[in-house]
């Protein structure tokens, strides 16, 4: 890469940065690097603080430029927009400087869900690691490609955004991602530990706020139980960032709960309507969408957009140890309470009738449903 020296080290699992003759280190920015846990950022460390040389672990992680080869499913998509702001969030709290963070997408990493780790290079001036914009284009260029057809609007919009602008401020990026599709991003933030003025050693202030898994604030959730309970078909937002909120209790999919690490409650009663037994809705309580794997009663949280179900890695909710279900098998909308058929090789049953492929049908909370020979349900459950 121009201007800097960042290799990937195949031994270590990690990037490797050599200062050159001009690059002046920054201690102060190597040293909270290496001691912060900053979700938008790759952990930065040194073997030998003599040798001069940075590494940055990526263990776990996809290089960017090569998991945006593959097809991303919505839910994916909108969390790597989310956490592109969410650094850029960071910079602008903070008072760092942006051009530091790493934007070229070969050394962008990122995982399952779709959320990306940046390097942030601890030089006093940096040139040539990329910019915000030259990554969003990337993001909705014509090789990025979508699960589902439909989704193919959502990059098309990114795209015309980011081609219309010269420069990409924070606040803007926000205001977009909130507009298009939801995500409260422009919401003040928490500050990070060891940034804030009076705190940390770099002296630099930040707003507060509350921030989910990407450092993006998040918005609160809006339900209709009435209408939920009846059926009816739901057009409010349900459940703002609940992908983010259940990072690090994956298992078997981006989205999945399994029973034995469930944070819903290990394989629970649910009743014939839907709620989990002994779980009465309060007043001030929300009710939350979940999909219950009937075979092992797995639990699913599901977020207020489509989602793919399948046995496939790259599926939204990957259902594990089941052969008979095609890789991307069938697509469930927690919002309008949909199920579509993803032309399936061993089908998708709803009352004991195959769907057609392609085909789409209303859902209540408590339907139950078929995939191949897996049996799964609706539930509404409250926190």
């Amino acid at each position: 890469m121009a201007g800097i020296n960042l290799k990937y080290n195949r031994r270590l699992d990690a990037l490797v940065l050599k200062p050159g003759k001009r690059d002046v280190v920054s201690y102060r920015l190597a040293t909270w690097l290496s001691t912060s846990d900053v979700p938008e950022l790759l952990h930065l460390w040194r073997e030998d603080a003599d040798a001069g040389v940075f590494y940055y672990g990526v263990a776990g992680l996809s290089r960017l430029d090569v998991f945006t080869k593959r097809p991303l499913s919505l839910v994916q998509y909108r969390t790597m927009l989310e956490s592109l702001h969410a650094v850029m969030d960071l910079c602008v709290r903070e008072g760092l400087p942006q051009g530091n963070v790493c934007f070229d997408a070969s050394c962008v990493y990122v995982d399952e869900r779709g959320a990306m780790r940046f390097a942030f290079v601890p030089f006093e001036c940096v040139d040539g690691v990329g910019s915000a914009l030259d990554l969003l284009l990337h993001l909705s260029g014509r090789g990025v490609r979508m699960v589902l057809p439909q989704d193919e609007s959502a990059r098309r919009a990114v795209a015309d955004f980011a081609r219309s602008r010269s420069v990409l401020p924070a606040a803007d990026l926000g205001a977009f991602l909130a507009e298009r599709f939801g995500l409260s991003s422009c919401a003040p933030a928490a500050p990070v530990s060891g940034l804030v003025g009076g705190s940390g050693s770099l002296g630099y202030t930040g707003g507060t706020g509350s921030t989910g898994a990407t450092g993006v604030a998040k918005k609160s959730m809006t339900f209709n139980p009435v209408a939920m309970m009846a059926g009816a078909p739901l057009r409010q937002d349900v459940a703002r960032g609940v992908a983010a909120e259940v990072a690090g209790t994956v298992e078997s999919g981006p989205l999945a709960n399994v029973a034995e690490t469930s944070l819903l409650g290990g394989g629970g009663a649910v009743r014939e309507d839907g709620v989990s037994a002994g779980a009465e809705p309060v007043a001030s309580s929300k009710p939350v969408v979940v999909l219950v794997r009937e075979a092992d009663g797995a639990t699913y949280m599901l977020p207020d957009a489509p989602v793919v179900l399948g046995r496939s890695q790259t599926c939204d909710v990957t259902i594990a140890g089941n052969g008979a279900l095609s890789r991307r098998h069938a697509q469930l909308d927690p919002v309008a309470l949909t199920l579509t058929d993803l032309d399936s090789a061993n089908g998708t049953f709803v009352d004991g009738a195959r769907l057609a492929p392609q085909a789409c049908v209303p859902l209540a909370v408590g339907a139950t449903f078929t995939l191949a020979d897996e049996g799964f349900h609706i539930a509404a459950r409250w926190p």
